[in-house]
């Protein structure tokens, strides 16, 4: 039952979980762990899922297993990140990867398919990226694209692209957005990986648009949509349907937008999924700008712009910042909309050249 999500594999896992305390076999305990965990992460149920985790990482603890404690680190980091708190999770994440472990530790174990210090490190890019680390992100999101070619396997090299293609949509220009979309578009097709054609798909309609070519965009998020609800796996799904209303916001479709979001709410609250939370009522506030109601738009934006500061996220907040300071400047408000953005700004030390700073430089010139 080991490659099910059904509810047999799930009381399979609870049966072997309950014997290994029985007979205090931390070695058999730990895999138990890792097929609950699993469970967990199809149904997320994020709450649930973090109490495993964290006896993964007691678990990992007594065994003394590097590896062990690299995947609990990794599970917990995850975790954390999915329901918005992100500064726990960039610790997990450092913790993960300061681990001393060997190059090709995963392939020596058969409880792992993929490196945990892999997979954590393609969070741990995504991560620095929101909190305000353009460069880090760039560089660690490149790293781990060079490490998924040197192991060579598909599933890991379809995670390198992906996480190049994460990471480029905010802090490079949509050309190389597009060129990372299709890249991993093809690779996943040829390998069969559903889900990260998917992403790939979504990425590649937010890169045509931005460039221009927004023909059948919505029938295509919509044919998107529907092959996401009838799949098992569902983590992330406030992040696609987020993603979505992007592209109808480039693309004009503004009541599309709003109902994307809509979902993506009543997703969040079903489920705790968080991490999308600021960046929803972002996206919220730029479609209602565009839709010309601009005192709810207002209201949408300064919600993003507080909870993007209470979680530390910098670059999520310069992205709302920079929106809301467009949103006043048009508004006659030139001097709030400067105080506003300059400090935020200028709390950056690093990524200056990248498409969002630039993009938030060259407002601010205007508004001086």
């Amino acid at each position: 039952s080991r490659g099910s999500k059904g509810p047999e594999a799930l009381a399979a896992y609870q049966r072997a979980y309950q014997l290994g305390k029985a007979i205090r076999d931390v070695d058999r305990l730990f895999p138990t762990l890792v097929g609950l965990e699993s469970m967990a992460v199809v149904k997320t149920t994020y709450v649930q899922s973090q109490h495993i985790r964290g006896k993964l990482l007691n678990y990992a603890q007594l065994s003394q297993n590097s590896l062990h404690l690299a995947y609990a680190y990794c599970a917990l980091s995850l975790n954390y990140a999915m329901q918005g708190h992100y500064l726990i999770a960039h610790d997990y994440a450092q913790a993960c990867q300061r681990l001393p472990l060997p190059p090709y530790r995963s392939r020596r174990h058969p409880l792992y398919s993929i490196d945990p210090v892999l997979y954590c490190q393609r969070w741990h890019a995504i991560l620095l990226m929101d909190l305000g680390y353009p460069e880090q992100a760039l560089a660690l999101s490149q790293a781990v694209l060079d490490r998924t070619h040197e192991l060579g396997d598909p599933y890991s090299v379809g995670l390198g692209l992906f996480t190049v293609l994460h990471v480029s949509r905010y802090c490079l220009p949509p050309e190389a957005t597009y060129e990372n979309a299709q890249a991993l578009l093809t690779y996943a097709q040829q390998q069969g990986q559903k889900r990260r054609e998917q992403f790939a798909a979504l990425f590649l309609i937010w890169a045509q648009v931005r460039l221009g070519e927004s023909t059948n965009c919505l029938a295509r998020l919509d044919a998107m949509r529907v092959d996401l609800v009838a799949s098992e796996m569902h983590q992330g799904y406030s992040l696609i349907l987020c993603g979505a209303a992007d592209v109808c916001y480039y693309a004009g479709h503004i009541e599309a937008g709003l109902a994307f979001l809509q979902e993506a709410e009543a997703w969040i609250e079903k489920t705790g999924e968080r991490i999308s939370e600021p960046t929803l009522h972002w996206h919220r506030g730029r479609l209602l700008h565009r839709q010309g109601d601009l005192a709810q738009s207002e209201t949408c934006l300064v919600r993003a712009l507080t909870l993007a500061h209470q979680l530390g996220t910098k670059g999520i907040e310069l992205r709302v910042a920079t929106s809301l300071s467009r949103l006043w400047q048009e508004q006659g408000e030139r001097e709030q909309a400067r105080r506003l953005l300059l400090p935020i700004y200028y709390g950056f030390t690093e990524g200056f050249d990248t498409a969002e700073l630039q993009e938030a430089k060259a407002l601010m010139e205007q508004l001086a």
